[in-house]
């Protein structure tokens, strides 16, 4: 157990009644966003809303939630503070240019306070693996730095790749084209919150490669828990550390809704 775990899991369970969770679905009609979002530390140059869909550019290998001034993080202006269950999703397409590509979608209090499901590129000596995360990032009371606790999956290791170093069946070539489709047809990013606890889900389409079929897939993280609700719905396309060029992401799709009973 980390110490970001012991520390929401040791807080008062007790939660100021509220009016529930909102309904937001968000397509990104116009050639603007909608008034209730807010672009944190823009970049003008860097996106717009078009077609149905924010295009967002990212450099510089710093645009990750916990870094200071992370380009054109997308929040809404009012914190999601009420307690009850919800499913919160973006969907959209990221194209696997740099190795480092990334999509965040959380709940955002700042560098130091967040809870965040990342898709991301992280590439080795065997080219690029898909990968997802669960993140909860806060200050605990009289430490100096904040504390973290993060799951991450590789799903191209025995999840929905036998693994990019294999040569029986090529599981390279298999894996770009599953990056591939991260681009044409696209992904749903969801964090889901069940009481206390919170999961990060990806769902794409898995292409067809000889003998494996296309198919819809999806994955799970392990769940992370913080007890008090907070922070704003928000999300970014980004980079990790050490990408060089350009990522290119667009996000088509945001909703967030009351779980399913």
């Amino acid at each position: 157990q980390s110490a970001t775990q012991a520390a929401t899991q040791a807080a008062p369970a007790a939660v100021a009644a509220g009016p529930g969770v909102p309904t937001i679905d968000d397509g990104f009609d116009g050639s603007d966003l909608d008034p209730r979002w807010e672009v944190l530390h823009e970049n003008p140059g860097a996106y717009i809303v078009d077609g149905g869909a924010l295009l967002a550019l990212a450099s510089g290998a710093d645009e990750r939630w916990w870094d200071e001034t992370p380009d054109n993080l997308v929040a809404l202006r009012a914190p999601l503070d009420t307690p009850g269950d919800f499913d919160m999703t973006v969907s959209g397409r990221l194209e696997a240019k740099t190795g480092r590509d990334a999509v965040w979608l959380g709940l955002y209090n700042g560098p130091q306070d967040f809870l965040a499901a990342q898709a991301w590129l992280e590439t080795g000596g065997c080219g690029a693996a898909l990968k997802l995360s669960i993140w909860n990032q806060r200050v605990i009371t009289g430490d100096d730095r904040p504390v973290y606790t993060v799951f991450t999956t590789n799903l191209f290791d025995k999840n929905w790749v036998e693994g990019i170093c294999s040569s029986q069946p090529d599981g390279r070539a298999y894996a770009d084209q599953v990056l591939a489709e991260l681009n044409r047809s696209g992904f749903d990013l969801t964090l889901a919150r069940r009481g206390f606890q919170y999961t990060a889900t990806l769902a794409m389409d898995l292409p067809a490669a000889g003998e494996i079929p296309a198919r819809r897939a999806s994955f799970t993280t392990r769940a992370l828990s913080r007890v008090a609700p907070f922070g704003r719905p928000a999300f970014m396309i980004g980079q990790t550390r050490g990408a060089q060029g350009e990522t290119a992401g667009e996000i088509d799709r945001f909703v967030l809704a009351p779980a399913d009973e």
